[in-house]
């Protein structure tokens, strides 16, 4: 195992043991965690990042990670269109030797409050805030093991936890309509867009992504 393999399967691991404290305390608990979208990779081109992984009947509880890259093997809308993205951006390639995992690893039905009270927001405040500066300090210790050349974001939400407007260096936003933002992390390049599972994200939309992200990861990443 490597050095890398090692710190990964150590934050596995502690997420585990704090999930199994967190039975009858945290409603969303029956959902579990999930933690990477994708093998470890030193010095990958993108490390993609959203807000918290999605709910759904998880029979298993997560141990490890899977064997390759789900955001680019999956055949899913959501994955689909991110594949169609950087397609068009002429980056498949870089997108495929990348990995990722979410800023929040317990899993949720959605974001917001719902009428069965496992959104994330059902989760009491004290305890939400706690959760998430956890996971935000086992998310960085993964980014600097692996060391990405940039990070990329899907969806507003989770820009807005790593991120304010006023950090932003350029956009593209037709018609008022936010698609993709470029940013900084300390070092590192950031470019955010509109969370690509979005019914509203249309094919021409997509394409804008993509042509107005080429230029620009090709500055990053090379062509």
């Amino acid at each position: 195992m490597t050095t890398l393999e090692q710190t990964c399967k150590e934050v596995y691991e502690q997420v585990h043991h704090l999930w199994l404290g967190l039975e009858g305390t945290l409603p969303t608990w029956d959902h579990k965690f999930s933690i990477l979208y994708g093998p470890p990779v030193e010095r990958p081109p993108l490390f993609v990042t959203g807000f918290n992984p999605g709910g759904g009947n998880v029979q298993e509880t997560e141990r490890s990670w899977p064997d390759t890259f789900w955001y680019a093997a999956a055949d899913n809308p959501l994955c689909c269109r991110l594949q169609r993205i950087f397609e068009r951006a002429g980056q498949r390639d870089a997108f495929e030797r990348s990995t990722g995992a979410n800023l929040i690893f317990f899993r949720t039905p959605g974001i917001d409050k719902n009428p069965s009270g496992t959104g994330w927001k059902d989760v009491p405040l004290e305890l939400r805030r706690l959760l998430e500066q956890y996971c935000r300090d086992q998310l960085n210790k993964l980014v600097a093991a692996m060391d990405p050349t940039l990070l990329f974001v899907m969806g507003w939400d989770a820009l807005g936890m790593i991120c304010g407007p006023d950090d932003y260096v350029d956009q593209l936003a037709p018609g008022g309509k936010w698609l993709a933002v470029e940013t900084k992390l300390d070092h590192r390049p950031v470019f955010a867009i509109t969370h690509p599972s979005r019914r509203g994200l249309s094919t021409v939309e997509c394409e804008m992504i993509g042509d107005w992200l080429a230029p620009r990861l090709t500055e990053h990443l090379g062509g």
